[in-house]
C-alpha cells in the first residue's frame, strides 16, 4: 500500500472528508440554521443536505426545500441512504435520484430486492454486481442488461474470483476476463503467469496470494513483492513474513495490520520505529476495546481500570465522612 493511500484513509477514518468549517459544525450539532453563515446559495443548500443526512431527519429536506422540489428530492436521497430506508427514496419523482438513492441503501442492506427497484441500467447493473459478490452468487449478474456486455463480464469475474466458483467464469465473454477468473479460482499462480498483460499477472497472483498460496508471491516481480508478501502475510496472519518486505512503511504497516485484527499487542514489538511501534500498541488496544464493546464483554484492562477507580472512590469517600 503506498504512503498517499495511506493518507487518504486516515484523513476518512478521522472525518476529514474536506468540509468547510461552517458545515462541520452544522452537521455535529446537526443545526441547518448554522448553513445560512455560508456565502454561497449553493453551498447553504449542499450544507442543509449533508445536515439532513447526517441527522437522519427528511423533515429538514420538507421544511428548508418546501418550495424547491429538485433540492428537496436530492435532501431526501441524502437521507435515504444515511439511515438505509427505502422509504424515503420511494418519495423521489425524480428516475436518476431515486435510483442513485436506492443504490446507495442497498449498499448498506444488501437487499437484492431493491436493484429490481432501479431503472437506470448501469446503477441496476452496479447494485447487481454488489449483490452477488456480497451474498457470493453469480446468478445476479444474469439480470444484467445484455447490451452491457463488458459490464456484466465484470459481474462474473469479480463473483466468480470473491467466491472461487469457476461456474462463474464459464459465463464471461471477454478472454481475457475469463482467463483471469480461471486463474484465480484454481488457485494456480502458473496459471497467472500465462495471462496477456503485466497488471493481469500482477492482480491474480496477489488474488492468489490472499488465499494463503505462497507459491504466488515466488512468481511476482520485484517491483510488486512487497504488495503480495503482505496479502500473504495478512491471509496467513503471520508478521514473520512482514520481515521479508523491502520497503519499511509496507513492512510495519503489514505488522500493525495483522497485530490489530489478531488483538496481539506483543506483535508489535517487531516494529522497529519506536513511535510507529507505540502507535501499533494504542491501535491494538483500541481494538480490543472496541471488540469487547460490540461483544458486550469487559476486558481485563478495563477491569482493573474499573476496580482501582472505584477503590479510589471508596478511600475518598472515607476520607470526606
Amino acid at each position: 500500500m503506498r504512503v498517499w493511500v495511506w493518507l487518504v484513509l486516515l484523513a476518512l477514518a478521522a472525518g476529514c472528508i474536506f468540509e468547510d468549517p461552517i458545515t462541520q459544525e452544522a452537521m455535529q450539532k446537526g443545526d441547518p440554521e448554522i448553513c445560512k453563515d455560508l456565502e454561497e446559495q449553493a453551498e447553504i443548500n449542499d450544507c442543509i443536505t449533508k445536515v439532513a443526512g447526517k441527522a437522519g431527519k427528511d423533515s429538514i429536506c420538507d421544511e428548508y426545500f418546501k418550495d424547491d422540489k429538485k433540492l428537496r428530492e436530492e435532501c431526501y436521497g441524502e437521507v435515504g441512504g444515511s439511515t438505509a430506508d427505502h422509504n424515503i427514496c420511494a418519495r423521489i419523482t425524480d428516475d436518476y435520484t431515486r435510483d442513485r438513492c436506492y443504490d446507495s441503501v442497498h449498499f448498506q442492506t444488501t437487499d437484492p430486492g431493491l436493484c429490481e427497484k432501479i431503472k437506470d441500467e448501469h446503477i441496476q447493473a452496479t447494485c447487481l454486481t454488489r449483490s452477488a459478490n456480497v451474498r457470493k452468487d453469480y446468478k445476479y449478474c444474469e439480470e444484467i442488461s445484455e447490451e452491457l456486455v463488458s459490464i456484466r463480464d465484470d459481474c462474473y469475474r469479480s463473483a466468480g474470483t470473491n467466491s472461487r466458483n469457476p461456474e462463474a467464469c464459464r459465463s464471461i465473454m471477454d478472454k481475457a476476463k475469463r482467463d483471469f477468473c480461471f486463474a484465480v479460482t484454481q488457485n494456480d499462480p502458473d496459471e497467472c503467469a500465462k495471462l496477456g498483460s503485466q497488471y493481469a499477472i500482477k492482480e491474480c497472483l496477489n488474488y492468489v496470494a490472499m488465499q494463503g498460496n505462497e507459491k504466488a508471491c515466488e512468481k511476482s516481480g520485484e517491483q510488486d513483492r512487497d504488495d503480495c508478501v503482505q496479502l500473504l502475510a495478512g491471509a496467513l496472519n503471520d508478521t514473520d513474513r512482514c520481515k521479508t518486505i523491502n520497503d519499511a512503511f509496507t513492512r510495519d504497516f503489514c505488522v500493525k495490520d495483522i497485530a490489530k485484527r489478531t488483538m496481539s499487542v506483543t506483535e508489535c514489538d517487531k516494529i522497529k520505529d519506536e513511535k510507529k511501534r507505540e502507535e501499533c500498541v494504542s491501535e491494538v488496544g483500541d481494538a480490543i476495546k472496541r471488540y469487547h464493546k460490540e461483544t458486550g464483554q469487559q476486558s481485563l484492562v478495563e477491569k482493573i481500570e474499573d476496580k482501582v477507580t472505584n477503590t479510589v472512590g471508596d478511600i475518598l469517600l472515607g476520607q470526606l465522612k
